[in-house]
């Protein structure tokens, strides 16, 4: 199928209310590289549940526009309550972009808020614990990046 046909059958799905049917047809080829069309589509995927695709192209956004990194954090802590692991790898994503800018309290706080959502999901409090620890102990803060880790299950 050309993508004329996805983006047909997107728009169908859309004007009908079903945004999760057009997550089928939408691809971010279709952004052209927009990043803010590409967020969007990103951000269809993930709420349709396709997190693979959706984290990829969440992933080109950063590439592309360092300065995403606080929307995906946005994304990632609306997404927390009911689709944590989605959640997590965006405010990791977020918060590794902020790393790298020195802004260690930004990505502290973006996990403290996280886990204000998903109290439970453990990954999250490990990754704040891992930064305070970082942050505290690096004499050039900018210099101590964590790297960034996908979960096992993505």
């Amino acid at each position: 199928m050309d993508s004329r046909t996805h983006a047909s059958h997107a728009r169908y799905h859309v004007a009908r209310g079903h945004a999760f049917g057009a997550a089928d047809h939408l691809t971010g080829e279709m952004a052209e590289g927009d990043p803010v069309l590409l967020m969007t589509i990103a951000e269809i995927q993930l709420r349709a549940g396709h997190l693979d695709s959706g984290i990829a192209l969440a992933e080109q956004v950063l590439a592309a526009e360092l300065s995403s990194a606080g929307s995906l954090v946005r994304l990632g802590l609306d997404l927390a309550p009911g689709q944590e692991d989605a959640g997590f790898l965006l405010v990791e994503m977020g918060a590794h972009a902020w790393m790298v800018e020195g802004r260690w309290s930004d990505a502290a706080g973006a996990f403290a808020e996280f886990i204000a959502r998903r109290p439970q999901y453990v990954p999250a409090a490990v990754r704040l614990h891992e930064i305070e620890a970082a942050s505290e102990a690096a004499s050039e803060p900018a210099a101590v990046v964590l790297p960034f880790r996908r979960l096992r299950s993505a």
